[in-house]
């Protein structure tokens, strides 16, 4: 196992680091520093509570409004059917 000491040595840290939480956040610190802010398909945005609530909003109207344009071809299609019926009946008649 490699020492802290050892360590600040290897990579030339000045100064000294007396115990594990301090190195912790050097290191922390360090890997901030250099760390690249990737743009990646791998990442998610998670847009706000706000946004969800606007986009559940407009699915539910158009939910409602694809609802009613199936309720009014069932009617029609309903209208469809008694006047078949009728004209079949009338023919028999």
């Amino acid at each position: 196992m490699i020492s802290i000491d050892n360590a600040q040595n290897e990579i030339g840290l000045t100064g000294h680091i007396d115990d594990g939480r301090e190195w912790a956040d050097w290191l922390l610190k360090k890997a901030n520093e250099s760390a690249p802010i990737t743009e990646s398909s791998d990442y998610l945005m998670v847009p706000s509570s706000a946004a969800l609530r606007k986009e559940l909003e407009e699915i539910n109207q158009q939910r409602i409004a694809l609802k009613a344009e199936w309720r009014k071809k069932f009617d029609l299609l309903n209208l469809v059917y008694e006047l078949e019926f009728y004209l079949l009946t009338e023919r028999q008649a």
